[in-house]
């Protein structure tokens, strides 16, 4: 029976050091998470400005700053934190189906642009489930 416990926390140890991640692993995953984070508050507010604006220029002009916030995104590693993959993966796409949407209403194809625009909302709701439950388990 000791041989058993000793064995159980000999096993839980080994576990706990093996998937657990060292501080300046935590603090890495947590900069990159604010990154993340802070590059959708971003494009947030760019997107807003659209909602608001009726002048074609200024909505291509914010167009152009949505893409510019894109590449921001892409630019972000997280090559060495698996944990966050889904999370960037999502926001990624959302991105991409909301400037083709924009694309596609602006050449007059309505319906196509509603589709890929709802599309995009969905991708925005795992990305934000996703970036929740990094914040729970990457760190």
């Amino acid at each position: 029976m000791n041989t058993f416990k000793i064995l159980i926390i000999f096993c839980s140890f080994t576990f706990i050091t093996a998937c657990g991640n060292s501080d300046d692993e935590r603090h890495k995953i947590n900069e990159t998470l604010v990154k993340i984070e802070s590059i959708y508050q971003e494009w947030d507010d760019s997107y807003r400005l659209i909602q608001l604006s009726s002048n074609r220029d200024r909505i291509t002009s914010i167009i152009a700053d949505l893409q510019t916030i894109e590449r921001k995104l892409n630019a972000v590693s997280i090559s060495e934190h698996k944990c966050m993959k889904m999370t960037k993966f999502y926001l990624s796409r959302h991105m991409d189906l909301t400037i083709e949407s924009m694309y596609l209403f602006f050449d007059g194809k309505k319906a196509k642009s509603k589709g890929i625009a709802s599309v995009a909302q969905d991708q925005l709701s795992e990305f934000k489930s996703s970036l929740a439950r990094a914040k729970l388990t990457c760190p």
